[in-house]
């Protein structure tokens, strides 16, 4: 397996292995002390959990399940038991709606410039057509997609993690992209994109078998793992070997395929290709020059094909691994029917249930698997995976309620990733329900709001594309996954999630300060129209009022530190964070402060109030606390 993109990486990633190895750090120490806490789990079951069920199980709970948690999550769980909260972190969220075209404020985004920049790839002027204002663009054929498009697409992601209910439906959509990823950029297209991320929304409460024949059968991974461009005569083995390695039985634990596997896998593979942009396609069907076209730039959703002429009819023989099964050759559309008896083949084998399971433990519980993990909880969970008919939901929720899940060792046991990061910042200072960008007192008011801001179609894109910005710069970019293995924190031992932290990453992440008060749309193509009009901030007035007894200085930090962090922290932390805010002054100031602006209401006492808990709040994001979940 390569860990390099098959084709040019056209926007190279931060590379999160570099930029760690690069510092002075006492590497051996770090792992012995990451496997010397493994060793004092005290649950190895999966039995159902029956102790506590409190503040600490519930967050706990929410942090593994959520894409970044708040407050407002953990109040959702407040009266339920264990069983309950089960249920209702497992409820499957409604199918969201698809992206409009949102960013025409932008210049070049009108529709002339769209109809335009068809025509300069080559679409006929009959063909050439644009979007409304606000209308969904990815029924329209292929070659509609220019950047901005793309741009749309990704917000459009980003906006349904910020915007889950208390369910887990996309994490485990996440788990999926992170263990199958594709790179948007050498595929191309929203309107792919799109697709293949509702495909993991889809199965990520169905039948992972099922996925991944729709997976290797899907329009883009047939483009970004090559099978498109494989021939009959010089089978490509790129889809085949990841095939092995990333999505069934894995290269570790005990798997054992072979190059012959690859290679005879790969002659199984020949024959299939993207249906969309085919011209050949459309010429089998015996279509006239003037239907072929009208095939070509069809709207509708995009599809591959199999091509009996291109497939390699010869039996396929695998190795003792694969209890050395041969998979009988087929001529015709027959030859389809070789990729259902492979995939038998492959699920029948149970190290793709030993890999998806640690792959699920991984990403949910800990990274980190020693030899006790693996007997007592892997195998164990294999079989629960097996059972389940290899549904990722049903399998997840065993683990998630199980008392090995809760044992207290495996809490603020993973550093968050740069998107979990970013949305429990912004997901807690409400920033999601902002109404006014620019408030300064409680309810709305302040400056004029920026058109864009103020238009409800291109809110989202302004806001939740800038947002982006600040998860990519920080390690994560959805869109572009620095290799076909995805990010390494994910499964790269013996590293892992630590590989999210360098001197790089950690300065991005103290950036965050944009989210506070400092949310420079502007960044991202629009001008400020005058003082403030290019800004969006959380009314921290508002915000700190939801806090019991937040007048006292002593109870606000309490309260703050937990809203945002996962673990205690001791006295020396909690008197640092509260001088940022006294500065040496006496307790009363902080309630003076507050109480000023209560009785006013002025724009002067707001900032000062303002200035005091900013100050406060980037402290407690630079605390060690605040990267662990």
């Amino acid at each position: 397996m390569s860990d390099s993109n098959p084709k040019k990486n056209i926007n190279k990633p931060i590379d999160l292995e570099k930029l760690f190895y690069d510092q002075d750090i006492d590497m051996q120490g770090v792992l012995k002390n990451r496997e010397s806490s493994r060793k004092k789990i005290t649950s190895y079951s999966l039995e159902t959990y029956q102790g506590e069920f409190g503040y600490d199980q519930k967050k706990h709970l929410i942090n593994r399940s959520l894409l970044g948690r708040s407050n407002k999550d953990l109040l959702n769980l407040e009266t339920l038991n264990l069983e309950q909260a089960i249920d209702e972190v497992f409820k499957q969220e409604e199918v969201p709606s698809e992206p409009v075209y949102d960013f025409y404020l932008l210049e070049g985004g009108s529709k002339e410039s769209i109809i335009q920049w068809q025509i300069e790839k080559g679409v006929p002027n009959e063909y050439a057509k644009w979007v409304n204002e606000g209308d969904p663009f990815l029924n329209y054929n292929i070659t509609l997609q220019p950047g901005k498009f793309r741009e749309s697409m990704y917000a459009w992601i980003l906006k349904q993690f910020a915007n889950q209910s208390t369910s887990i439906h996309w994490k485990l959509c996440l788990f999926l992209y992170q263990l199958i990823p594709v790179h948007e950029g050498l595929v191309g297209g929203a309107k792919w994109y799109h697709e293949y991320f509702m495909k993991l929304f889809e199965y990520s409460y169905g039948n992972y078998k099922d996925l991944i024949y729709d997976v290797t059968t899907d329009f883009g991974m047939l483009k970004y793992l090559n099978l498109d461009y494989s021939k009959k005569e010089n089978p490509d083995e790129n889809y085949a070997r990841e095939l092995l390695e990333l999505y069934t039985v894995g290269k570790e634990g005990g798997a054992k395929f072979s190059e012959n596997d690859v290679k005879e896998i790969s002659k199984l593979l020949t024959g299939w290709h993207c249906g969309s942009d085919s011209w050949e396609y459309f010429e089998r069907q015996g279509l006239s020059q003037e239907e072929q076209s009208d095939g070509y730039f069809r709207d509708g959703p995009l599809f591959s094909w199999f091509d009996p002429q291109n497939h390699d009819t010869s039996d396929k023989q695998l190795s003792s691994y694969f209890n050395n099964n041969i998979i009988k050759g087929r001529e015709g559309e027959d030859g389809k029917k070789e990729l259902d008896d492979l995939i038998d083949i492959l699920f029948d084998n149970e190290d793709t249930s030993r890999y998806i399971s640690r792959r699920i433990y991984q990403f949910f519980v800990n990274p980190i698997i020693d030899s006790d993990i693996e007997e007592k909880i892997i195998k164990p969970l294999s079989e629960v995976f097996r059972n389940s008919n290899f549904n990722i939901a049903e399998t997840t929720k065993v683990l998630l309620k199980s008392d090995h899940f809760f044992d207290p060792i495996n809490y603020n046991s993973i550093i968050k990733s740069p998107l979990e990061f970013t949305l429990s910042i912004f997901k807690e200072l409400h920033l999601k329900y902002v109404q006014n960008p620019t408030a300064y007192e409680p309810g709305g008011g302040g400056f004029q709001i920026h058109p864009a801001l103020d238009n409800p179609i291109t809110k989202d894109y302004f806001i939740y594309n800038h947002l982006n910005d600040q998860i990519r710069n920080t390690g994560f970019d959805i869109a572009f996954p620095p290799s076909v293995s995805g990010w390494k924190p994910f499964y790269q031992k013996p590293i892992y999630d630590m590989f999210w932290i360098n001197t790089h990453t950690l300065k991005k992440r103290g950036e965050i300060d944009f989210l506070v008060g400092q949310f420079h749309i502007y960044l991202r193509g629009l001008g400020g129209g005058g003082n403030g009009t290019d800004v969006i901030q959380c009314d921290l007035y508002e915000y700190i009022s939801s806090i019991n007894d937040f007048k006292n200085i002593d109870s606000f930090i309490e309260g703050i530190t937990k809203r945002f962090l996962n673990s205690s922290i001791n006295q020396e932390t909690f008197n640092l964070l509260k001088n940022s805010i006294l500065n040496d002054k006496s307790e009363n100031y902080w309630t003076f402060l507050i109480e000023d602006y209560e009785r006013t209401s002025g724009k002067l006492e707001y900032d000062t109030l303002k200035n005091r808990i900013r100050s406060v709040l980037l402290k407690i994001f630079q605390l060690e606390e605040m990267h662990t979940y």
